[in-house]
């Protein structure tokens, strides 16, 4: 067969305008943007609100005490993570659950989604546990920093340091090679809180 001529551009036309058609039904079919932009919006609110959520447990430390109280603050905001993780996640599975669409798409966002989901919840009980959790004072000669690492000499034990970037900053003096610390430490061994030994 030769090809050319109007019949030549009928023939590929034709075929390729009903395909376009198929597709475009199809996509729109699968693809539901006013659903999409409600559940970004969703997840947008729900982790602006999970970020200045303010505490809604009791705090295991004595928000009188100044050091305790930095500890409370250091503490709850890992729980703002964890709903920030829950916030991110959780409209997606809804959406997942709710609106049908291409079968491999939505199984795909329904799994992504509800292990999202699972992990959110999951840490979310660990750190409103560990924030209601008693804290303890730990004092001891600094013998190592390492980014968010601190290790005692006296006695030899390492803690992680769940300090905000500027409390971290300003902890320098007392973080040097031979400085006596008192911290206070989470059940999980987590430093809320720093400061010079003769404090307390």
């Amino acid at each position: 067969m030769i090809f050319g001529g109007e019949s030549s551009y009928t023939l590929v036309a034709v075929p390729a305008t009903a395909l376009t058609r198929t597709l475009t039904r199809r996509f729109s079919r699968q693809v539901r943007p006013i659903p999409i932009v409600a559940t970004l919006a969703a997840s947008g609110l729900l982790m602006v609100g999970a970020v200045h959520l303010p505490s809604f447990a009791p705090a295991g430390a004595d928000l009188a005490d100044p050091l305790e109280r930095a500890y409370a603050a250091n503490l709850w905001g890992q729980v703002q993570v964890s709903l920030l993780l829950i916030g991110g996640f959780l409209p997606w599975l809804i959406y997942a659950l709710l609106f049908t669409g291409a079968a491999r798409g939505a199984i795909l966002l329904g799994i992504v989604a509800f292990a999202g989901t699972v992990l959110g919840t999951w840490t979310t009980l660990i750190t409103v546990a560990t924030y209601a959790g008693l804290p303890r004072p730990v004092t001891g000669v600094v013998s190592r920093v390492e980014g968010r690492t601190i290790r005692l000499a006296s006695p030899p034990t390492a803690y992680y340091l769940a300090l905000s970037d500027s409390e971290l900053a300003a902890a320098g003096r007392s973080l040097k090679l031979g400085s006596s610390v008192l911290l206070w430490v989470s059940p999980r061994g987590q430093v809320g809180a720093i400061g010079p030994a003769d404090v307390r």
